[in-house]
């Protein structure tokens, strides 16, 4: 089984959302064929990638400690970027603000619960929503400095209740998520 945990949107922000991808489709012009685009009903922020894993049952046991030691978040959704870089960019996503910081320590909580059932990640936590993935061989400076030059949105307010064990499969339509258990904050 191959898990990750994450914020899941509600359908007012799945909305916002669906709305910014067809602007920055429509700023990008014939450029945006680079881009592969995540659908808007699969957008989600991952707070913890757990890759292969033999069974769920010690990760859903893990995180039900987690809700005793966090509490409702409020975070906001907007501008863009990409990873790496604007030089070489392979995802273009956007950000996420957490002004009251809950959302970093509930991926701290994150870590320490699941730091008995799987490996640490090493990558920084980086919240954002990915809104699509470069195409291999696409990723020039000309894409990053169209996604640099995209115009800005207005941010959107997201008060996630609670947080979601995914399960990640590969099917013939490509990688589809299943919801395995969700915890309220």
């Amino acid at each position: 089984m191959r898990l990750f945990v994450s914020l899941n949107p509600d359908p007012a922000l799945l909305a916002w959302f669906g709305e910014a991808q067809r602007k920055a489709r429509a700023e990008l012009g014939p450029i945006e064929s680079a881009i592969r685009w995540v659908r808007p009903e699969a957008v989600h922020l991952t707070l913890a990638f757990l890759g292969e894993t033999g069974s769920a049952a010690p990760v859903e046991a893990a995180l039900g400690k987690v809700t005793e030691t966090t509490g409702p978040l409020a975070v906001e959704v907007g501008g863009w970027g990409c990873f790496p870089n604007v030089r070489r960019p392979a995802v273009l996503w956007m950000g996420i603000v957490d002004p009251t910081g809950g959302l970093a320590r509930l991926h701290r909580a994150l870590a320490i619960a699941l730091s008995s059932v799987t490996k640490p990640e090493r990558r920084p936590f980086s919240p954002h929503l990915t809104l699509g993935r470069v195409r291999p061989g696409r990723g020039d400076a000309r894409l990053g400095r169209a996604i640099a030059s995209l115009s800005p949105v207005p941010s959107h307010p997201w008060n996630p209740r609670g947080f979601a064990l995914m399960e990640s499969r590969l099917d013939a339509s490509g990688v589809t998520h299943h919801l395995l258990a969700e915890y309220p904050l």
